[in-house]
């Protein structure tokens, strides 16, 4: 600070007088003494103000990004401000100041911005001072004043601070750049004295010791090294110094020195700063080595190190050497490592020169070895040019081609040794290698002068001069014509064994060596073919070793035989041993080869066969004569020629030995079935020979003359050696008489013995394929017992067991049947003729039992009237009493009739009318009813809705939807509640009508699902209405009336699960009224009353619905705790013209008064009903004159219209 202060000319004395120039008197300074301490309050404020203005600037928000760094600048500048109203403004001011403003030019604010924190900081400031002073606004001027020129004091020491800071910038710039001029200047200097040494034909290493001498110098080391990286045994890197300062200190390090510049020395350790260099391929300084881990010491006597630069080497990213310096008086920098960087790039290059000149070198003396070869060795040897014509061919390719050197000279191969049998392909491989100078070995079929055809094995390899630049070509070739015409009758000798399915093995009768092996060889021994090539035949005989398979071989080598056929064993490549049959013969090529031709068998299955032949005899034997089933075999001429004591048992025989000997058609009836038996037997015999096992039923006759059904398996066998049929006899008689019991109870009834369902069912779908061929009418009729049930319970079941027996017997005697007919349907005979329509005289039937109380009769009529006739007949029949072990017991009979084609077409249908037909019956009261076609397709359309509703409430709910009917009151015309309605789109039927869908829904269970279906959409469509704000609580105030059903108002536990469902969601019971049918009330009205009251208690209103239809007494209406009574449609419609409803519909009003009900009339229409009806003092009323049930968007505009009226 002193020199800075002394280079400003700024002491106590020029201080003053600067203070004395801006005339800062005494007075001022106790006028900012005055404010220093009040100014603190507003500090953090002038603070953060002041660095808010500052961050708009790019420059100052760059800077003060960090957060930690603005807060500590912050506190600083508030001791900062703090000091220009201080009131001490002596030298020590004065150098704080110089200071600041030297720290400030060096972070890089030049003197605009200083100059304009401080525009801030007075702007900010003067406000400050004046709330300070507002209760003396006389000092606020000369305060100000006071603070303007301590500022400008401030301001013109910052100047001289940024005066000489600058200054001393400039002049450190200069002195850098003069400093790195010089050393670039002697960086060039030892650059090009390295480069021409190297150029001169100097060694390398005389050039690498004048480097090194350059690199000492340029550092002021006092020595240093350069040597080669290389890698020892376990790929680890080493030093190999080659140029090194001569530090020796005695007598042993001077002998080391000496054979270093020889040897060169080596340096493996890497745990020291050498090695530091050598393991990261980085560059490495130490300027306290003393102290530094990486050191590793140094040898006793050697000069103390006291700084180290180590510099890495590379060539294309490899560490390749390394340049050692030490000793800088100054120590070493990172910057020395970069401006040494272009004499370690010069070394590269002369590292790559070197390695160039080496490969040089090396390729001279190779050219030089292939010439002198070139002219002895008998192959053929050619060199080309760069173009690939021929310069020289030595005397082995003139024998080969039969051209002279003076006839190929200047000549391309291509055009001369080629020709039109040349393959292409290849040729162009090699044209592709040449083009590219890269090397190719190829066999190429090329042309002699004679123009005959020979093989050529090529070598052709790309050469280079000593400058390693190209100069062509040298390309060896071997004629291998014999070679390749022994590979061709080889190729298609093989191309013709590799088809056996044999092993087939090829070896050299004297050298034992394997020529060739088929697949199948490689196959069966388990080897391939590279691993079969280096073995011996002997070698997978494990019963053979060299000496002993050249004994086997002899008689053949010897021609005392032809052939060699013997059984041994093989190995496989996996060691498992298997049987092989082995021939060998030995065939002379016509190159006076011998060579044993070796077909090996694998003949394991072929023993594993015959094994289990033996043991399979064997167990036939065994089992023949152990089984308890009958067992023999036949002879191929139908003879047995042995069985079992069973088979014997079976025939009747005493003796199994009585059996053998005899044919099976001895024990056979003559025919079977339709066939004769001797021929049917020969026909099976033979099929279980070619075919194999057959299985059929066969009728015996046993010695006694008892036929019998058994069942006959042939197999054949090998029994003793030959061929024959092992046959098995089963007995069928318990089986058949099972058979027949379950097709007993499969087909009729175990009570009365009639056919079954399944029979008549079976029956009548025959019976009406003969009535469509014959044109025949068909009655199908249901009888129902319709007392039986009344006799199970007053007499028992066993009662009743008996009455339905004596039914039976009592039908069947009655009616009139053809046997013929029903043997026909049961038993599927082919019926020659059948009974014609002429020939029937009332009817023709099938009588069967369906289930506990109903019969069945299918008969052929002459024609429909006869119908009547026969049922009449019945049920005359079933008048008479029946006698039973209880006594007499009379039972009644109601009976359905459909008629075929009258009625229906297919047993579905017409049996579906029956049963309708009888429902009718039973349902009106009546003897008897005939199916019709409405009634059919009524009942049936029904059954098609409900099967329809169920699937739509469980897999399509979206099909159903509810509408609303707006309720009026008639008075006013306002909106007071909506019936809730419920509508059905099915994708099959369309839109179903409510009328249709919800008494069916009521009668199959499905109301209640319905119903719970209805409020979850509701209750849905409520909490919507609540949510959307649109909605006020006045479009709101209406309640919903909810139908409930009946069948539902009977169940409480479905009733009291609607009610939860709606408190659970969180809506008010007073929002809902729920509607209850007149009649559904009446069915037990104590019950009803009972549920009501609990409807109440839960806040919900009632309203008692179609009421005048039902049969409801006063007495009851009292007591049913009700809201609304709705008068139904059926009174209202009519009501102008009809007198008599209009006194109901009066009378209904008045009772409602009487018990303090409302009325709402239902059906309204028109504008004189409405009129009407509220003279009469009907409430409210509901209808198409108001409004058709509407869709939910439709009512919401409703709702959303301001007046509501009607």
């Amino acid at each position: 600070m002193e020199e800075v202060l002394k280079r400003l000319n700024i002491n106590p004395v020029s201080f003053d007088e600067r203070k004395a120039l801006i005339n800062l008197s005494t007075t001022e300074i106790k006028l900012l003494e005055a404010i220093h301490k009040p100014l603190y309050a507003y500090e953090n404020e002038l603070i953060h103000a002041f660095y808010q203005h500052l961050l708009k600037f790019d420059h100052a928000s760059k800077m003060l990004h960090d957060v930690n760094l603005m807060s500590k600048l912050q506190e600083t500048q508030k001791l900062y401000f703090r000091k220009l109203t201080a009131g001490d403004y002596g030298f020590d001011y004065a150098q704080d100041r110089i200071r600041v403003g030297i720290a400030h030019q060096r972070v890089g604010l030049t003197p605009q911005w200083y100059i304009g924190a401080y525009g801030v900081y007075l702007d900010l400031v003067c406000k400050f001072v004046s709330v300070i002073l507002n209760s003396d606004t006389e000092r606020i001027e000369p305060t100000l004043t006071a603070l303007y020129k301590v500022a400008l004091l401030d301001i013109t020491l910052a100047f001289d601070a940024y005066m000489y800071a600058s200054h001393q910038t400039l002049e450190q710039s200069r002195q850098q750049i003069s400093d790195k001029y010089d050393f670039q200047i002697r960086t060039s200097n030892a650059i090009a004295k390295i480069q021409r040494a190297f150029i001169l034909n100097e060694s390398y290493d005389s050039a690498l010791s004048l480097l090194l001498n350059e690199l000492i110098a340029l550092t002021d080391s006092q020595f240093g090294l350069i040597g080669e990286v290389r890698e020892d045994s376990q790929l680890r890197p080493y030093l190999k110094v080659s140029v090194l300062t001569n530090i020796s200190w005695d007598h042993e390090t001077r002998e080391l020195y000496e054979r270093s510049k020889a040897d060169g020395l080596e340096f493996h350790n890497h745990h020291n700063l050498l090695g530091e260099v050598l393991t990261t391929g980085q560059a490495v300084i130490s300027n306290n080595p003393q102290d530094d881990s990486r050191t590793g010491g140094t040898p006793h006597g050697h000069p103390k190190l006291s700084s180290f630069l180590g510099l890495p080497i590379k060539h294309n990213g490899k560490l390749i050497g390394m340049v050692g310096l030490a000793n800088a008086a100054n120590g070493y920098e990172q910057s020395d490592v970069e401006k040494l960087n272009p004499i370690l790039e010069t070394l590269e290059s002369l590292s790559e020169a070197r390695e160039i000149k080496n490969k040089l070198a090396l390729t001279l003396e190779e050219n030089a070895r292939l010439a002198l070869v070139a002219t002895q060795t008998v192959n053929g040897v050619m060199i080309l040019d760069c173009d690939y014509n021929i310069t020289w061919c030595n005397a082995g390719f003139e024998r080969i081609s039969g051209y002279s050197l003076e006839e190929l000279a200047g000549q391309s191969p291509w055009a001369t040794l080629t020709g039109p049998q040349t393959n292409s392909f290849d040729l162009l491989k090699l044209q592709k290698a040449v083009a590219k100078r890269k090397s190719i070995e190829i066999e190429l079929l090329k042309y002699r002068k004679s123009g005959e055809t020979f093989w050529s094995r090529i070598s052709c390899n790309p050469t280079f001069n000593e400058l390693g630049e190209h100069s062509g070509y040298i390309s060896v070739e071997l004629d291998i014509t014999q070679e390749r015409l022994r590979q061709d009758e080889l190729t298609s000798f093989k191309s013709v064994v590799d088809q056996i399915a044999d092993a087939v093995l090829f070896f050299d009768a004297e050298t034992l060596d394997i020529l060739y092996a088929n697949l199948a060889t490689q196959r069966q021994l388990g080897r391939s073919w590279a691993m079969l090539q280096i073995m011996k035949p002997y070698e997978f005989k494990p019963s053979y070793d060299a000496q002993s398979f050249d004994r086997l071989l002899k008689p053949l080598k010897m021609g005392e035989m032809e052939l060699l056929h013997f059984v041994t064993q093989h190995r496989k490549g996996d060691g498992n041993i298997y049987p092989a049959e082995i021939s060998m013969q030995i065939v002379q090529t016509a190159f006076n080869q011998k060579v044993v031709v070796n077909i090996i068998r694998d003949i394991s299955a072929q023993l594993d066969y015959e094994r289990l032949k033996s043991e399979n005899e064997k167990r036939l034997v065994n089992l023949l004569h152990k089984s308890e089933d009958a067992m023999g075999i036949i002879r191929p001429d139908f003879v047995i020629t042995d069985c079992n004591d069973a088979a014997a048992k079976l025939f009747g025989l005493s003796d199994r030995k009585a059996l053998i000997g005899l044919s099976p058609i001895q024990f056979s009836p003559l025919n079977q079935g339709k066939n004769n038996s001797k021929e049917l037997t020969k026909v099976l015999l033979n099929k279980a020979s070619t075919e194999g096992y057959q299985r059929f039923e066969w009728l015996h006759i046993t010695k006694q003359g008892q036929h019998i059904p058994i069942e006959v398996t042939l197999t054949p066998v090998i029994y003793l050696g030959q061929n024959a049929i092992q046959v098995i006899w089963r007995d069928l008689s318990d089986i058949k008489a099972k058979e027949h019991r379950i097709k007993q109870l499969a087909f009729f009834d175990e009570l009365t013995g009639l056919a079954n369902k399944n029979l008549f069912s079976d029956r009548v779908k025959y019976l009406l394929k003969i009535a469509e061929r014959h044109q025949y009418t068909i009655a199908i009729v249901y009888i129902d017992l319709v007392n039986l049930e009344d006799i199970n319970e007053t007499m028992g079941y066993e009662a009743g067991d008996a009455v339905i027996q004596a039914v039976g017997r009592r039908l069947a005697k009655t009616i009139r049947g053809a046997d013929t007919l029903v043997r026909c349907i049961f038993e599927n005979e082919d019926c020659q003729t059948l009974p014609i329509v002429n020939d029937i005289d009332r009817e023709f039937d099938s009588l069967a039992r369906l289930n506990s109380d109903v019969f069945a009769l299918a008969a052929v009529i002459s024609n429909p009237n006869a119908a009547s006739i026969m049922v009449n007949r019945l049920q005359q029949a079933l008048a008479e009493p029946l006698e039973t072990l209880e006594g007499e017991v009379s039972i009644n009979a109601r009976a359905g009739i459909a008629l075929y084609p009258q009625d229906a077409d297919t047993f579905d249908a017409i049996t579906r009318g029956a049963n309708i037909a009888l429902n009718m019956a039973k349902e009106s009261g009546l003897p008897s009813c005939y199916f019709n076609i409405e009634v059919g397709e009524r009942i049936q359309k029904k059954s098609i809705i409900s099967k329809q509703l169920e699937r739509t409430l469980l897999s399509y709910p979206d099909n159903l939807r509810i509408v609303l009917q707006p309720q009026v009151c008639l008075k006013t015309h306002k909106l007071v509640g909506a019936e809730v309605l419920v509508r059905w789109r099915d994708e099959e039927l369309g839109e179903v009508s409510p009328g249709s869908f919800i008494p069916i829904a009521e009668e199959r269970g499905l109301i209640n699902k319905l119903t719970h279906l209805v409020l979850e959409r509701v209750i849905e469509l409520k909490r919507s209405w609540q949510k959307k704000e649109v909605f006020s609580q006045e479009n709101l105030r209406f309640k919903l009336a909810l139908n409930i059903s009946a069948k539902s108002f009977d169940d409480e536990s479905a009733i009291y699960g609607f009610l939860t469902l709606i408190e659970l969601a969180g809506l008010e019971p007073n929002d809902f009224e729920l509607e209850l049918t007149e009649t559904g009330l009446m069915r037990d009205p104590d019950k009803a009353i009972s549920t009501l009251n609990m409807i109440r208690s839960k806040g919900f209103a009632i309203a008692i619905d179609d009421f005048g239809m039902g049969h409801s007494s006063l007495s009851y209406l009292k007591n049913i705790n009700a809201d609304v009574l709705k008068i139904d449609m059926h009174f209202i419609k009519s009501i102008l013209e009809d007198e008599k409803n209009l006194a109901i519909v009066k009378t209904i009003i008045s009772t409602a008064k009487i018990f303090g009900l409302k009325t709402l009339a239902e059906g309204i229409e028109t504008q004189e009903i409405a009129t009407l009806l509220a003279e009469l003092g009907c409430d409210w009323g509901q209808g198409y004159y108001f409004d058709k049930p509407l869709s939910i968007e439709q009512f919401e505009k409703l709702l959303l219209s301001y007046k509501r009226e009607y």
